[in-house]
């Protein structure tokens, strides 16, 4: 769930659809770091287990997707590969959804 929502908000913020932020941020972050202990662990809503960390943290930092691309090029094993299409493939399609509702009367809001 947490890689389709960074796609959705990577999605988001390259698409100019900057009214759902909001909505998806709070759901991948906790917003007080004034709060936290560890907020560089903390900040995330979900943390996974101890060998998933390191990929999860990229994954979830990247700077769209030629960050993704950067973190993770194409020579990974066959987990991390995964990783990047879980967040890369999500992508796509809400660049598709977007854009369809780009053309509705109904609008994103």
């Amino acid at each position: 769930m947490q890689y389709f929502l960074v796609a959705l908000a990577m999605a988001a913020r390259e698409g100019g659809h900057s009214s759902l932020l909001p909505h998806v941020e709070s759901c991948l972050w906790n917003l007080s770091p004034e709060t936290m202990v560890n907020p560089e662990i903390e900040r995330f809503k979900v943390w996974p287990t101890f060998r998933d960390r390191e990929p999860f943290r990229a994954a979830m930092s990247a700077e769209g997707r030629e960050g993704l691309r950067e973190e993770f090029p194409a020579n990974l094993t066959k987990n991390d590969s995964l990783r990047r299409v879980g967040v890369e493939h999500p992508h796509d399609r809400i660049d598709e959804w977007l854009g369809e509702a780009e053309g509705d009367e109904r609008g994103l809001n």
